[in-house]
């Protein structure tokens, strides 16, 4: 009686050693949504670039890849106003320390 690995190897005979061409887009598509689940939306940018440069009239994946970079955007933007928000505040208190040093100090 013939081994799973045996049989495996048999039924790869019979259907190529070629994946075909909608199969290797899928699993790179597959393995581009994984990229952004683990939060490594740039990767996958990158793979949904190579996917568009392959096949540039699947509507689907300039559509993915636009909301990704939109994502990346905007999560930059929210990054940049949250650092000068930061520096707002950090002058207003600087401020606050120069019209009344007292309150800066622990004793008061």
């Amino acid at each position: 009686m013939p081994d799973s690995l045996e049989v495996q190897r048999e039924a790869e005979k019979g259907l190529g050693s070629e994946v075909p061409e909608h199969s290797k887009s899928i699993q790179t598509r597959t393995m581009a949504e994984l990229f952004v689940q683990q939060g490594s939306v740039r990767k996958a940018i990158e793979i949904f670039h190579q996917l568009v440069s392959l096949d540039p009239e699947d509507a689907l994946l300039s559509a993915r890849l636009a909301e990704l970079e939109d994502e990346v955007e905007n999560a930059t933007k929210s990054s940049e106003e949250s650092v000068e928000d930061s520096s707002t505040i950090g002058l207003y208190l600087q401020n606050l320390l120069e019209l009344n040093p007292k309150t800066g100090t622990a004793d008061s």
